[in-house]
């Protein structure tokens, strides 16, 4: 259906958990990541519309 909603899940570790001092600026890391790469793959699928 156009402009239907998608969802999403990706699972990260939680940072809280860990012991690395630098936790919360890898998870940060990575969702940022993940972001650039949906929007890359939603920005090219529209591309080719």
């Amino acid at each position: 259906m156009p402009g239907a909603g998608e969802v999403i899940a990706w699972d990260f570790p939680d940072p809280v958990t860990s012991d690395d001092p630098g936790a919360f600026r890898h998870t940060l890391h990575d969702i940022h990541e993940r972001i650039k790469l949906f929007v890359l793959v939603k920005t090219k699928h529209l591309e080719d519309l």
